[in-house]
């Protein structure tokens, strides 16, 4: 059957991507079909014509298939509206969908009231070698959260673990005065993650808070953060809780083989290096920073080891 993990839709054209989502949001199951379950993987780059994009996936019919990029671009992606925005809407879970070998480039994603991500503005799912370029915008307004590859991250139950596995932002990413930011994760909302060499490269302006990879974690302790790090410049004209990897953590963190690498300041001046704002304990293996902010700014939180300063050219020999 056409659509299945053993019989992908194969495309190779904007108009085949159209096709694609249409099957899924009519989330048609007769005669077989396979509704939100569909499973897709390109075989070329495809350019939209940066008309306004509708999602793959509708708030009744969340994705849940396999999407696999094989390696190419989606580039032309415009979704602005007052909701949530991303090339995806997909199932509150920790296992599906599937989104992986994919690269968005020179799109945009904006709403005045809503969560903003490349990938998936409000949702969960496993993410495995997604990317963002450069000419990429992720922005939200108000009562939202902006992410580089997810605007807000809700797994099925706040236990769920999921994973986060080689993806990277360069995307600008913007959330409005009285929410947040990140690069990777403007906010995990649900579930214990488990990000392994991931990086940030973009840009990223909260206001509540702003973290180079997570701008707020509220989901489930246990997390682990594994071989990432952080050069995009992070800041926050009106929130204090700003930091290179995490803007604002209630859960506890393990952070190892990590680095800091760029420019992070709040309202007041000086951001963190690791986390702006902490009230749970933070663990510290083989990280490292450039510069003399303090690797915490406040919050109750304890932090176990310490972010070891380098010079530019030390980071380079470490990697």
């Amino acid at each position: 059957t056409a659509g299945t993990a053993e019989a992908p839709y194969r495309i190779a054209t904007a108009d085949g991507l159209k096709k694609f989502r249409d099957i899924v949001n009519a989330n048609d199951t007769s005669n077989g079909g396979p509704g939100v379950n569909a499973c897709a993987v390109l075989t070329a780059d495809i350019a939209l014509d940066k008309s306004t994009w509708t999602a793959i996936g509708t708030l009744k019919a969340k994705y849940t298939g396999t999407f696999d990029g094989n390696g190419h671009t989606i580039s032309g992606v415009v979704m602005k509206g007052s909701g949530d925005v991303g090339l995806f809407i997909t199932a509150t879970s920790n296992t599906a969908p599937v989104i992986k070998n994919l690269t968005i480039a020179d799109s945009s994603f904006t709403t005045t009231r809503g969560d903003a991500g490349a990938f998936v503005g409000w949702g969960g799912g496993v993410f495995e070698n997604c990317h963002t370029t450069g000419n990429v915008v992720v922005k939200t307004d108000s009562n939202g959260s902006a992410g580089g590859i997810v605007g807000m991250y809700a797994a099925g139950s706040q236990s769920d673990p999921f994973t986060i596995n080689q993806c990277s932002n360069r995307a600008t990413v913007t959330s409005a005065t009285n929410t947040n930011a990140g690069g990777i994760i403007g906010k995990l909302n649900k579930g214990q993650l488990t990000m392994e060499k991931c990086f940030n490269a973009g840009t990223v302006t909260g206001g509540t808070a702003a973290g180079g990879l997570v701008g707020a974690n509220a989901g489930n302790d246990g997390n682990t953060m594994t071989d990432v790090y952080n050069v995009g410049n992070v800041s926050s004209e009106k929130g204090t809780n700003v930091g290179g990897l995490f803007g604002t953590t209630s859960k506890t963190v393990k952070i190892k083989n990590a680095y800091q690498h760029s420019t992070v300041a709040n309202k007041n001046g000086a951001g963190a290096a690791i986390v702006g704002d902490a009230s749970a304990a933070i663990t510290l293996t083989n990280v490292y920073k450039t510069g003399s902010l303090a690797d915490k700014v406040t919050g109750s939180g304890t932090i176990t080891g310490k972010a070891v300063t380098k010079t530019e050219a030390e980071l380079k020999e470490l990697c």
